[in-house]
């Protein structure tokens, strides 16, 4: 079970996806609670945009995106939950943050045995969500 190590380009159509996903959809719905009062959604989404590296393992996630200067790691104490959802997998954190991994940078014949080990590191954390 060792790791599983995610490189990919968070692109500007990731980053429309997310903007423009239907009401109700808890990726919009987070940020949009999050953000409501401002275009701080827009700024951060864009922040965003550019090579994007996710290290998943026993210990926690490691992150590196494009506007970080080094890797961000994260113990599981403080990953609140893990979600899959139709358009990505996200990764939400106390007190605050989040992480995602469209599902459009893993080959769909893969889906379904990449949520299976992040279930396994994540437990029960782990959560299937229909929106």
């Amino acid at each position: 079970m060792d790791r599983i190590d995610v490189s990919f380009e968070f692109s500007e159509d990731h980053a429309a996806q997310l903007r423009s996903a239907p009401p109700g959809n808890p990726v919009s719905s987070f940020l949009a609670r999050k953000l409501a009062a401002s275009s701080a959604a827009t700024r951060i989404l864009a922040r965003l945009v550019g090579p994007t590296r996710i290290e998943v393992s026993a210990d926690g996630v490691s992150y590196t995106g494009p506007a970080d200067a080094a890797t961000q790691r994260v113990g599981w104490a403080r990953i609140a939950s893990v979600n899959e959802r139709p358009m990505a997998w996200t990764f939400t954190l106390a007190p605050s943050g989040m992480y995602v991994i469209p599902k459009s940078v893993v080959p769909r014949d893969e889906h379904a045995e990449f949520s299976r080990r992040l279930r396994e590191f994540a437990g029960p954390k782990y959560k299937v969500r229909k929106g």
